[in-house]
C-alpha cells in the first residue's frame, strides 16, 4: 500500500535541475483522498519519505556516475 502511494505520487516531484523531492503537498492531498488520517497518516508520510529518501539517494548516485561517464569520454575524444 505505501509503495503503490510512493510510485503514484513520484508523478508530482520536479524535474528541473535534477530530479526532487516528492512535494509533502502531494502527500497531504493524497492520504486526504484515500481516508488517511491521525497517526495513519503520519506513517504514510514516513513510509513515503522513507521510500523517496532512498529513490533520491539512488538517483543522484545515478546522474553523478552519468556525469563522470561523460567527463571520461569527452577527456578520451569519444564524447
Amino acid at each position: 500500500m505505501y509503495y503503490e502511494a510512493f510510485t503514484e505520487l513520484s508523478t508530482c516531484r520536479s524535474q528541473g535541475f535534477g530530479t526532487g523531492p516528492i512535494p509533502w503537498t502531494a502527500i497531504d492531498r493524497y492520504g486526504d483522498r484515500h481516508g488517511f488520517t491521525g497517526e495513519g497518516f503520519e506513517y504514510l508520510v514516513r513510509m513515503v519519505r522513507a521510500l523517496d529518501d532512498t529513490f533520491l539517494a539512488y538517483s543522484r548516485k545515478r546522474e553523478k556516475e552519468e556525469r563522470e561517464r561523460a567527463e571520461g569520454d569527452r577527456d578520451a575524444g569519444t564524447g
